[in-house]
């Protein structure tokens, strides 16, 4: 995919809000994602506001929103629910200790051509990708896998004695 074909923008702001977050116009976005209003449970939290009322009103302001938490609690259901009651492209990233920044922002590709030459292309990452479309991003970690550790049986003397 290159990016000049295949980037697509969200619809302008209509009058219509959803907590404090304007509504975009439909257009089709293939990351926006479907969700009923029905499905989701507000969260009463402080001062008596609802947790969507919260984020929308940090995001209406133009703030960043970080939700933490332990795994489980819908943060990331929250973050797919406001994009899809705003009509906002929503782009899902897992982070892990083997992520590189090219995994987020993007890299050149080598290509072949029908003639034998070579050209590169830029392929974008999921995060500049967002950026370029106006959409949001959702980041999760994954969880680590079990370490284990093997064990040997050396010599007592080893550990005793400096290297040489």
């Amino acid at each position: 995919m290159s990016t000049e074909d295949s980037t697509q923008t969200v619809g302008a702001a209509t009058t219509e809000t959803f907590g404090n977050l304007a509504v975009l116009e439909p257009t089709g976005h293939p990351m926006v994602p479907e969700i009923t209003q029905e499905t989701y449970h507000r969260r009463s939290v402080a001062g008596g506001r609802t947790d969507v009322e919260i984020v929308t009103r940090a995001l209406a302001l133009g703030m960043n929103v970080v939700l933490k938490g332990p795994p489980g609690v819908g943060k990331s259901y929250l973050a797919k629910y406001l994009c899809a009651q705003t009509n906002r492209p929503l782009y899902r990233i897992t982070l892990s200790e083997t992520t590189y920044k090219e995994d987020l922002l993007g890299h050149l590709h080598l290509l072949s051509s029908d003639d034998g030459g070579t050209r590169t292309e830029w392929i974008d990452g999921p995060l500049t990708r967002a950026v370029r479309e106006g959409a949001s991003c959702c980041s999760t970690r994954s969880t680590p896998p079990t370490r284990t550790r093997s064990l040997r049986s050396t010599p007592s003397w080893s550990s005793d004695r400096p290297a040489r």
